[in-house]
């Protein structure tokens, strides 16, 4: 079997950090590596990363956060085959969460793949249509031109290492990054079977009113 890493990136997300270490503990597959990077928070994310056994801590960027930069460095540090994203606020939900996202990649011609995400019970009701049309039991986010969310998603490491996140986007480097790989004939798979807690009630035109923004075209 591929060896895998987990790489968590946290910023004051200690409200849903002991629920997403919680998920990872009731996998099924055990034999991962945890590599995580907390970006200066306030609260005790970085404290409860650091409980976790054998967690590889990475120090905050130093000139400010780049999604790019942090990403590049923690796929550097990772020595797994297959490179698993789950932001810190993203909880997961089932035991075969991992099992079935890495699933798709047996594929040789997948080279990334992304989870499900169900709303969380307080999203707006814009969220909830946003994530019903991504997400729901007839999404229309695979049949889009292109869609993709890191917010939990695995991927190669040797085509990340290949193909590296930009390092000057604020946003959408996932979505940059897997766009750049399609276009090399690469393909990316939904995992609806890898289920997460994720999304934000976002104003509109705010920064992350971005799920729909995951997609182009």
């Amino acid at each position: 079997m591929p060896a895998i890493s987990i790489i968590i990136r946290a910023h004051n997300d200690a409200a849903y950090l002991p629920q997403v270490l919680a998920g990872l503990r009731r996998q099924h597959r055990q034999d991962f590596e945890l590599i995580a990077c907390d970006d200066r928070s306030s609260d005790n994310s970085a404290e409860l990363l650091r409980s976790w056994p054998g967690v590889t801590m990475l120090p905050p960027e130093p000139n400010g956060y780049v999604p790019g930069k942090v990403l590049n460095r923690a796929v550097r540090a990772a020595r797994g085959d297959i490179v698993v994203f789950n932001n810190a606020d993203a909880i997961i939900l089932d035991e075969c969460w991992l099992e079935e996202l890495i699933a798709p990649l047996t594929d040789a011609q997948v080279a990334a793949t992304y989870a499900r995400q169900l709303p969380r019970p307080d999203a707006w009701p814009m969220v909830l249509r946003d994530h019903e049309q991504a997400f729901g039991d007839k999404p229309q986010g695979p049949g889009w031109r292109h869609f993709f969310s890191l917010a939990s998603a695995a991927a190669r490491r040797d085509l990340l290492l290949a193909t590296p996140f930009s390092e000057t986007l604020q946003y959408s480097e996932d979505v940059d990054w897997t766009w750049r790989l399609r276009k090399e004939g690469w393909l990316i798979r939904y995992a609806p079977k890898a289920r997460v807690e994720h999304s934000h009630n976002y104003p509109p035109g705010g920064p992350g009113q971005a799920l729909l923004q995951r997609r182009t075209g």
